[in-house]
């Protein structure tokens, strides 16, 4: 059993890492870096993780597992509706990038470096695939008029929307001078918007299924 000692440690060096992947990404990180953030010499954050590899995957499962943990929750609770599932999807995304705001071009970055990690480390055709999910979304799908085919543009258009923002913010800065106190109001206003929006295509289809 590790020591309370040890399991501090071991979490100032990830908090560190994870900082610093974060604002640096895997290649221009440099594990000396991460040992002064933690306040460690090098050689105690290498006999802990060995390496700059095996830390950064801890780092960026542990990341990614939050980020899906919460999508998982949320697209498996039996006692929401797929509007219901929308709103609370974006705000607990929301939620989290105001206070991360680095997260998404790290992940985007590093994902596209190692797609496997997605697909094989996380099990996330696993982690998604609900039973309960399908038959409601195909039922609401059925009953306002949606193709089958068209969930995986709804749902690319809902995650982008949300994201969005957090990747393009220096050029909302420049453009429109959304600075960032600013910012937090708008990211705050689309906690309703981004539903609305929902609503508003689901209705476009009974109107004038496309």
């Amino acid at each position: 059993m590790q020591s309370s000692e040890t399991l501090s440690t071991q979490e100032k060096i990830k908090a560190a890492a994870r900082e610093v992947f974060i604002k640096k990404g895997y290649a221009a990180a440099k594990t000396r870096h991460i040992a002064d953030v933690a306040g460690i010499n090098l050689a105690l954050l290498n006999y802990y993780f060995r390496s700059k590899e095996k830390l950064f995957h801890i780092i960026i499962m542990e990341t990614l597992a939050e980020l899906f943990d919460t999508f998982e929750a949320i697209i498996k609770n039996p006692e929401t509706s797929i509007p219901d599932k929308v709103r609370l999807m974006v705000t607990a995304y929301l939620d989290t990038l105001v206070v991360q705001p680095d997260i998404p071009l790290f992940i985007i970055n590093e994902v596209n470096r190692n797609p496997k990690l997605v697909i094989q480390d996380l099990k996330i055709n696993e982690r998604i695939q609900s039973e309960h999910f399908i038959q409601q979304w195909s039922v609401f799908a059925a009953k306002n008029g949606i193709p089958t085919q068209h969930f995986i543009h709804i749902l690319v258009n809902t995650v982008s929307m949300t994201v969005f923002p957090f990747l393009a913010k220096p050029v909302l800065s420049e453009v429109f001078g959304i600075k960032d106190r600013d910012f937090v109001d708008f990211v705050i206003q689309r906690k309703q918007f981004i539903p609305t929006w929902f609503d508003v295509i689901v209705q476009s289809y009974k109107q004038k299924p496309l």
